[in-house]
């Protein structure tokens, strides 16, 4: 005989929601202080003060200041590629799927969350170890998506690379290209720009450097 589903009670739900609630809040905190004021200028009281809570209840959800980073990252580092990944794929992983995903990075990942852009970019780069371990894990997994991306659109449309190398030096390529963009174009340069007149730039340059090894690779005799 199963024994009887206890569902929690509606004040374990709500404790949960609320728990829920301020986790999130912290972690917005985090991020919109970590971009404005930079990570080694912000404090844990700030960051309670930002969240209307204290700084004891930010301990008793993160560490410290580096686990907040951590988290930032992960979660920043995690929405990146979905959001790279769905726009690849919604145009059947064809070349204008590829596009598709270069512009997603600059429209709907560096302009409408700009924070997060800055903390991947600029404030986890050299901090302590574990952060710098955190950020090169995930500058892999940006390369290896659009490698696979790469090897996917080559099936689609009929060819095959020399070797597998071409794709991931392409994909190396277009991460620090479009990184290199994002931390010139929102970071380092104070002068006003469209930044989608650059993404439209930087897209049409890589898609341009693709689009000529395909060809190359296909002319070859077989």
């Amino acid at each position: 005989m199963k024994e009887p589903i206890i569902k929690p009670s509606r004040s374990a739900l709500r404790r949960q929601r609320d728990k829920e609630y301020r986790y999130q809040s912290i972690l917005n905190a985090a991020e919109k202080l970590f971009a404005e004021k930079g990570y080694h200028q912000t404090s844990m009281e700030q960051i309670g003060d930002l969240s209307e809570v204290s700084a004891a209840t930010v301990y008793s959800y993160f560490r410290n200041k580096e686990d907040l980073l951590l988290t930032a990252m992960r979660k920043s580092g995690y929405e990146f590629r979905k959001m790279i990944g769905d726009a690849f794929g919604a145009a059947d992983h064809s070349m204008d799927g590829l596009k598709n995903a270069g512009l997603s990075f600059f429209r709907d990942f560096c302009l409408k969350h700009p924070e997060k852009a800055i903390i991947l970019f600029r404030e986890a780069v050299g901090q302590g170890e574990e952060v710098e371990d955190q950020r090169k894990k995930l500058f892999m997994k940006m390369a290896l998506d659009i490698k696979n991306a790469l090897l996917k659109l080559s099936d689609n449309i009929g060819f095959k690379y020399e070797s597998d190398r071409s794709a991931e030096i392409m994909a190396v390529s277009i991460v620090g290209i479009y990184a290199q963009i994002a931390c010139h174009y929102m970071i380092w340069d104070d002068s006003s720009c469209n930044l989608m007149d650059i993404a439209d730039s930087a897209v049409a340059f890589t898609i341009g450097g693709v689009s000529s090894l395909i060809s190359n690779e296909k002319s070859k005799p077989n």
